[in-house]
């Protein structure tokens, strides 16, 4: 199956223009920093919800006000407060050890190879013992530190391959905890289970935290209801069968059933969402020839996989935009035949529960008997279960 060059540069298109949609909908929200000065300033902070940790800022005075960046070099702290979460980061000059995790570059040393860093840290957990993290694309870090030692450290897990065997690890991290942060409660046996995740580390610091002064400050986005979602969706395929690039046949408009799959990424403020809907449709149409009647009967099953942007109007409205790679079982007189799939991109919006939405795919080439086109759009309604 082919892509056509037109469909291609249309779906550019469609991610250029949602990348520059992504930040006009980017809020700012009521924030603070403190300066290298230690003055508090509160402020309007640009919220891109972070995936990696940020090196600088943008914020304004004012809702009218012109915008200023700093970075971090510039402040101490800065944080964003709302009824949604409660972020905060630090700046920080400390020892990272970037060692790459990517299984076809580990180091052969089991030591860190140390760098030293000015950084803003991620606060997970403050108190008598904190925890704070560091996310650059694929490295993933964790820091803490004590009342008793105020040097922010880095817990150290680093896989490592001496010579040509097999990968092994350096869990110093399970022993700088045994030291450091560590109740006459917690047994040895709690501590050397421990993983090196961001939900184990927390819920060991927590229990630290609770049972040292009883009191702390968690921080991060407030608990969503849903990960997960679910339409059940309906939907009709308008299609034309080009044969050999020059006869256009019309198919009758093809009903299509399926199950909508969606699953929120934990950034981007729930924007950003990869989603499945699983469906059979089917195309058929009728060639007179020399007074005989050809008949392509096709029946298509597709399993696609997108990624789809919300654009949110009101609390309840939003527009939305679409790009799905498709992977197509096609069927013709029980001969069964796997397609390498194409592309859609689409634009949809939805009120409350209920969505509409058109995808234009890109032409797909069927070769049975006759070299074919097949070009069809999708007129799709949807219904959320939850």
């Amino acid at each position: 199956m082919k892509i056509h060059v037109s469909l291609r540069l249309v779906i550019l298109f469609a991610l250029v223009s949602l990348a520059n949609l992504s930040n006009a909908q980017i809020r700012f929200e009521p924030a603070y920093f403190i300066d290298e000065n230690g003055k508090r300033v509160d402020c309007l902070i640009k919220d891109v919800d972070w995936k990696n940790n940020p090196e600088e800022f943008t914020y304004k005075l004012s809702e009218e006000g012109e915008t200023y960046k700093k970075n971090v070099d510039d402040v101490l702290i800065f944080g964003i407060e709302t009824e949604e979460k409660k972020a905060k980061y630090v700046s920080a000059l400390v020892n990272i050890d970037r060692s790459s995790d990517v299984e076809s570059k580990l180091s052969f040393n089991r030591l860190p190879e140390w760098q030293k860093e000015k950084l803003f840290l991620k606060v997970l957990m403050e108190g008598e013992a904190s925890l704070f993290y560091y996310e650059d694309k694929n490295l993933r870090r964790f820091f803490f530190n004590t009342s008793k030692n105020d040097s922010i450290q880095q817990l150290v897990y680093k896989r490592y391959r001496p010579e040509a065997t097999v990968a092994k690890t350096n869990n110093t991290f399970r022993q700088q905890l045994m030291t450091f942060v560590n109740c006459v409660s917690t047994s040895k046996a709690k501590i050397e289970k421990l993983r090196y995740t961001d939900s184990q580390l927390k819920d060991y610091f927590r229990d630290y935290n609770e049972a040292c002064v009883g009191n702390f400050l968690e921080y991060g986005n407030k608990v969503k209801g849903k990960l997960f979602s679910m339409k059940v969706t309906a939907g009709i395929h308008y299609a034309t069968l080009q044969l050999n690039r020059s006869i256009n046949l019309k198919g009758s408009p093809s009903i299509r059933f399926g199950t909508e799959f969606e699953m929120i990424l934990p950034f981007q403020n729930d924007k950003l969402r990869f989603f499945s809907d699983p469906s059979f449709h089917y195309f058929k149409s009728t060639l007179d020839v020399n007074n005989i009647d050809i008949t392509y009967d096709y029946h298509f099953i597709e399993l696609p996989l997108g990624l789809r942007y919300y654009l949110y109007l009101s609390e309840k409205s939003k527009v939305f935009l679409t790009s799905t790679y498709v992977y197509e079982v096609l069927m013709f007189e029980n001969v069964q035949k796997i397609g390498s799939g194409t592309w859609t991109g689409g634009i949809g919006f939805e009120f409350d529960r209920i969505s509409f939405e058109t995808r234009y795919f890109a032409p797909t080439t069927i070769d049975f008997f006759i070299s074919s086109d097949y070009n069809r759009t999708l007129f799709n309604i949807g219904y959320r279960i939850f």
